[in-house]
């Protein structure tokens, strides 16, 4: 331990991270980008002898974006949590199965951003 700081020397800010894993439900383009890192969408509109399409183009630069997520605390309100900054960092693992089965992408997303960034809120109690 340091005299002049809270935490021990071997854990700085830079090393406190925060980790959220989910699963898109819909195999979206746009929620295909987001689980890999990032990338252009590009739409392209119906004509004569033209297909209207959407395209894909992966990135291997990583986008830097927010995500906040809710659930039930212990008093069965809202908690809510923000993380300002994060990037995708999970491995992309999506099966095409003809079956029934809903396809899913796994997405993982780790904070970049101080600790004191990061907002947690809690309802207490309704409005009166």
């Amino acid at each position: 331990m340091v005299d002049e700081i809270d935490t021990p020397a071997v854990i700085t800010i830079e090393s406190t991270t925060m980790k959220v894993m989910f699963k898109f439900a819909e195999a979206t383009l746009e929620n295909m980008k987001a689980a890999s890192g990032g990338g252009a969408i590009v739409t392209q509109q119906p004509g004569t002898g033209i297909i209207g399409k959407k395209t894909l183009t992966l990135s291997s630069n990583l986008e830097i974006v927010a995500v906040g997520f809710e659930g039930l605390n212990p008093q069965g309100f809202f908690r809510r949590i923000i993380i300002p900054r994060v990037v995708s960092v999970g491995k992309i693992k999506t099966e095409w199965d003809r079956s029934k089965n809903k396809q899913v992408y796994a997405a993982e997303f780790e904070s970049i951003c101080s600790a004191e960034e990061i907002s947690i809120y809690d309802k207490t109690a309704n409005a009166l």
